[in-house]
C-alpha cells in the first residue's frame, strides 16, 4: 500500500487540496482510494456536499466540499482504478453519476461475469435521502463496521479465492445491512472491466 493521509476535522479547503492532489498525481498504474467518513449534505437542489470542520448549512457552496467537484477531480485523474467509499447520509445522490442502478442481482451478475481492472468504484452508505446510521456504542458506523468485518474475517470473499474485491465488499455490506433494513447501501461500478482488489 502507498501514502495514507487522514483528515480529521479540518477546514474544506485543505481537504479539498489533499483531494485534488492525490489524485492528480496519480499515474496510470496506481489504485487511488478516497473514503469519506461525515455528514452527506444536501442543498436546495439536493446536490451532495461533504461536511468539513468549517462547513455552514447556509452556504454549503462555499464552506463544504460539493460532490460535483470531486467528480470533476476523479475524471481528470489518470489513475485507472478508482475507489469511493461515502459514508455519510444521502451518499447515493448523484450529480452525473446513477448510483441507484446498483442492486444485488445486477452486482452479483458482474461478478460472475469477472469484471475487469479499469474503472472506478462507488460504494455508498445509503441511497438518496436516506440517512446513514451509526450503531450504539460502537466505533463506527453500520456501514463501516459491516466492511471491516468482512474484510477481517473473510467473509465478504464471496467466491473463496482468498482476494476481496470491491464487488464482493458491496455485495457484502448490502447483504448485511439489509438484515436491518434501516439504510439501503449502494454499490455501483462505472467504466469496470475487472475486479478490483483491495484486501
Amino acid at each position: 500500500f502507498g501514502v495514507v493521509t487522514p483528515l480529521d476535522n479540518r477546514p474544506h479547503h485543505e481537504c479539498l487540496l489533499i483531494i485534488e492532489q492525490l489524485f492528480a498525481n496519480a499515474t496510470p498504474d496506481d489504485l487511488v482510494l478516497f473514503y469519506y467518513s461525515g455528514h452527506g449534505l444536501l442543498d436546495t437542489r439536493n446536490s451532495l456536499h461533504f461536511a468539513c470542520s468549517n462547513t455552514d448549512r447556509r452556504y454549503l457552496a462555499s464552506t463544504s466540499i460539493p460532490w460535483m467537484i470531486v467528480q470533476n477531480i476523479l475524471d481528470r485523474s489518470r489513475a485507472r482504478q478508482k475507489i469511493l467509499i461515502l459514508d455519510c447520509c444521502n451518499s447515493g445522490t448523484n450529480e452525473g453519476l446513477t448510483f441507484a442502478k446498483g442492486d444485488v442481482e445486477s452486482q452479483a451478475s458482474a461478478l460472475e461475469n469477472q469484471l475487469s481492472v479499469t474503472g472506478t468504484h462507488i460504494l455508498a452508505a445509503s441511497r438518496a435521502m436516506e440517512e446513514a446510521k451509526e450503531l450504539k456504542n460502537a466505533e463506527f458506523s453500520v456501514m463501516t463496521t459491516h466492511l471491516i468485518n468482512g474484510i477481517e474475517t473473510g467473509d465478504a470473499d464471496r467466491d473463496r479465492d482468498g482476494k476481496i474485491g470491491m464487488v464482493e465488499c458491496g455485495l457484502y455490506v448490502q447483504e448485511c445491512t439489509a438484515a436491518t433494513g434501516e439504510q439501503t447501501p449502494v454499490n455501483h461500478h462505472i467504466g469496470v472491466v475487472h475486479e478490483t482488489y483491495i484486501a
